[in-house]
C-alpha cells in the first residue's frame, strides 16, 4: 500500500473519530441543559472544516493513485510472467 494512501486512511478515520465525539458531545451538552439545542445548528460547520476542502481532495486524488498503483503492478505481473 502506497504511502499516501495510509496517510488518507488515517485522517479519515481522525475525521470519522472527531465527528463522532461532536455529536456525542452535543448531544450529552443537549441532555444536560437543553438551552444549548442551538449548538446544533454549527454542527454542518464544524464537519465541513473537519473535512476541509483540501483534506477531501488529497484523500480522493491518493485514492486515485492507489487504484492505478495496483493496476500497473498487476499488468507488470502479467507482461513478466
Amino acid at each position: 500500500m502506497r504511502t499516501g494512501t495510509k496517510i488518507t486512511l488515517a485522517v479519515v478515520v481522525w475525521t470519522m473519530v472527531m465527528a463522532t465525539f461532536l455529536i456525542v458531545g452535543i448531544a450529552f451538552l443537549c441532555l444536560r441543559d437543553p438551552d444549548k439545542k442551538f449548538l446544533w445548528d454549527q454542527v454542518p460547520a464544524i464537519l465541513t472544516a473537519l473535512l476541509g476542502g483540501g483534506g477531501l481532495s488529497f484523500g480522493v486524488n491518493e485514492i486515485r493513485k492507489a487504484i492505478e498503483w495496483t493496476a500497473t503492478q498487476k499488468a507488470t505481473a502479467q507482461n513478466s510472467a
